[in-house]
């Protein structure tokens, strides 16, 4: 990992300037909600922008078709009778190669693929979101819990996750961290933080990993390219994002426009890491 940015207000994020219409209108079910809404007197700005959104998220689903996945644990087995966990892990949990890790809560996810679809026919990045592109923790804790006869089984399932998604943001470039309402959090003495213990880590795990220079900057010299409360109790994690770039819609519609003039010779990473040099906005 080389940059980190936090996303704030998401939402606010109009995506007709990024996308023309003629990208949704491809889509048949984008055409078939549309129309049913014009038909149920439902047209409206705001109901257009949720269904384009949707169409986004999945459109990006729709390039990860789900892998046949060994569900029984058997094919993992060794000999004596235990299991593989780097096997399992490196099944459930491929490290693949992308650009860009997006961090964000659960509740967030749909928009999360939308924004990663942005990134990818906007400024031609590869973007990792951990539900489309894995997706299965769920199955392998169920199948953890029922059939390898472990007390500790759960511990074992986020230890392998953990670690996978621990290498995946040391692999790729470049996190965006969605911070809204539903991921950060302030408590009354106005520290942020978050009630997510998968945030709190991927958070933790960009401040602390050892920051790598992009392939691309090796034949360059640094001196060029330098320009409310819950009703239930929960855990909450004191979280410092101090370490991430703050950037807004308008922010990232600035960089789309550098990117237009610049596109050809200059990598759409190095035109942002160029706009919002570190600490810039912070």
């Amino acid at each position: 990992m080389y940059r980190g940015f936090s996303i704030e207000n998401i939402e606010n994020i109009s995506v007709d300037k990024f996308l023309s219409d003629d990208f949704f209108y491809n889509d048949s079910f984008y055409v078939k909600f549309l129309v049913t809404d014009f038909l149920n007197n439902a047209f409206t700005y705001d109901i257009v922008s949720k269904r384009k959104v949707s169409c986004l998220a999945r459109n990006f689903d729709a390039q990860f078709p789900k892998r046949a996945i060994h569900e029984n644990l058997e094919k993992y087995c060794t000999m004596n009778g235990d299991f593989n966990a780097f096997a399992i892990q490196e099944d459930w949990f491929p490290q693949l190669d992308f650009d860009v890790f997006i961090s964000h809560s659960h509740r967030d996810e749909e928009w999360a693929k939308a924004f990663a679809m942005i990134l990818q026919e906007v400024f031609g990045l590869k973007v990792f979101v951990d539900s489309a592109v894995w997706g299965y923790f769920d199955t392998l804790l169920k199948e953890m819990r029922c059939n390898t006869g472990m007390s500790n089984a759960v511990s074992h399932a986020h230890m392998m996750l953990t670690m996978a998604l621990m290498k995946m943001i040391d692999r790729t470039e470049c996190l965006f961290f969605l911070n809204t309402p539903k991921s950060i959090n302030l408590d009354e003495e106005f520290n942020t933080g978050t009630y997510s213990p998968w945030l709190y880590m991927e958070i933790g795990i960009s401040r602390m990993i050892e920051k790598k220079y992009p392939e691309r900057y090796k034949s360059f010299s640094m001196e060029n390219l330098r320009e409310k409360k819950l009703l239930k109790s929960s855990m909450w994690y004191q979280t410092d994002i101090s370490h991430l770039t703050t950037l807004d819609a308008d922010d990232l519609n600035s960089w789309q426009e550098k990117y237009q003039s610049c596109r050809g010779y200059m990598h759409s990473l190095d035109i942002l890491y160029k706009l919002y040099p570190p600490e810039s906005k912070n």
